[in-house]
């Protein structure tokens, strides 16, 4: 009872571990890797951008991509770094230079670390690809001060060592940038749409066979935290990842045996919907909301037409409102975001029936 991860399964639902399958990214690590060979062949570096909202397999198509380009050319040094655990160019080129050579605690200015990572790669001959992840607000803070160091280095001993991929969400932090630096970003733009729920459910699968025991979620329930990962984090699949690890974790704690709909609800009603939504103050739609909610089981979120009509029905005869009334608080509850609709389907996926249990 309540074993869901398989041994040693949690770390498939770490955001460290790269997917051997990358569906719907294969042609972004295909552009990027043609783009880093040429550029190394040419000897010259443009940075590229990678550009889209957070969960949209940016770092993946990174990581796997520096895999490949490490593979293939000897003297190929290749690190993609989280810029958001830093607050300052000083520290994020620290840890960057540290990954290739040794920096003491303090006493040296910036231009003194990038000169000596620069004598290391040319030591060595080498080239060094950096991943600048998540650097936006580093870009925004800054105004860019990263990418003038790590190309101006080039620029200053005349071959080209290092070699920065920039990864934003956004692409303002950019169009800020002062002209000078602005110049030096001519590179490709990939972009990264965001993902639908059908799309998410593919990408996550891997993660749930190697991470989780057979029959320990159930369809439903991947569909659901799919769809809330679609309508309320805008197709982040970091979003749809850790709403199913979570979920998981919940139900070893509980000792319940399958991640089912209504864990789902639960988990992600007490992760962020309670702490956004207001409650209902209104007594009809409340009781129209705590009728629907309470007609479904555990791992149901569908509601049929046939259902819906005798749920209209039931609350009619409960309460006595008519049922042009009942529909259009129903359209209501649906726009305030209490329900959700998907290809014509009214869908339960945000609220657990415990809030309601005690409703008469």
């Amino acid at each position: 009872m309540g074993k869901i991860f398989r041994e040693g399964g949690e770390r498939f639902f770490s955001l460290e571990y790269i997917p051997e399958k990358t569906p719907y990214r294969e042609h972004h690590i295909n552009e990027l890797y043609s783009y880093l060979d040429n550029e190394i062949k040419s000897g010259s570096f443009r940075p590229p951008i990678l550009l889209g909202p957070s969960g949209t397999g940016k770092t993946t198509v990174v990581n796997k991509t520096l895999k490949l380009i490490g593979m293939k050319w000897d003297k190929i040094i290749t690190r993609n770094f989280n810029m958001m655990l830093v607050n300052s160019t000083y520290s994020a080129i620290r840890m960057i230079c540290s990954f290739t050579t040794p920096i003491p605690d303090r006493g040296l200015s910036l231009n003194e670390i990038i000169e000596r990572l620069y004598g290391t790669l040319e030591m060595d001959d080498s080239i060094y690809i950096v991943g600048l992840d998540d650097v936006d607000e580093l870009l925004r803070r800054e105004r860019g001060r990263i990418l003038e160091i790590l190309t101006r280095v080039n620029e200053d001993y005349g071959v080209y060592r290092v070699f920065p991929i920039v990864v934003v969400r956004n692409i303002k932090p950019l169009y800020v940038l002062p002209d000078h630096i602005k110049s030096k970003i001519g590179g490709i733009t990939i972009n990264f749409n965001p993902y639908s729920s059908k799309e998410l459910i593919e990408i996550v699968n891997e993660r749930i066979e190697k991470g989780l025991n057979e029959d320990s979620i159930t369809q439903n329930a991947i569909n659901v935290s799919a769809i809330i990962s679609e309508k309320i984090y805008g197709g982040n699949a970091r979003e749809m990842i850790n709403l199913i690890y979570k979920s998981s974790l919940y139900c070893e704690k509980k000792n319940i045996r399958r991640v089912t709909v209504e864990t789902i609800r639960k988990v992600f009603f007490h992760e962020y919907y309670k702490h956004v939504k207001q409650d209902i103050r209104d007594t009809v739609k409340t009781n129209i909301l705590s009728t629907i909610i309470l007609s479904l089981d555990e791992d149901s979120y569908i509601i049929e037409d046939d259902r819906l009509d005798d749920i209209i029905t039931e609350i009619h005869e409960r309460y006595g409102y008519k049922k042009e009334e009942i529909i259009k608080n129903i359209r209501e509850l649906i726009g305030r975001g209490y329900l959700a609709e998907k290809e014509g389907r009214i869908l339960q996926i945000y609220l657990p029936k415990d809030i309601f249990l005690s409703y008469p």
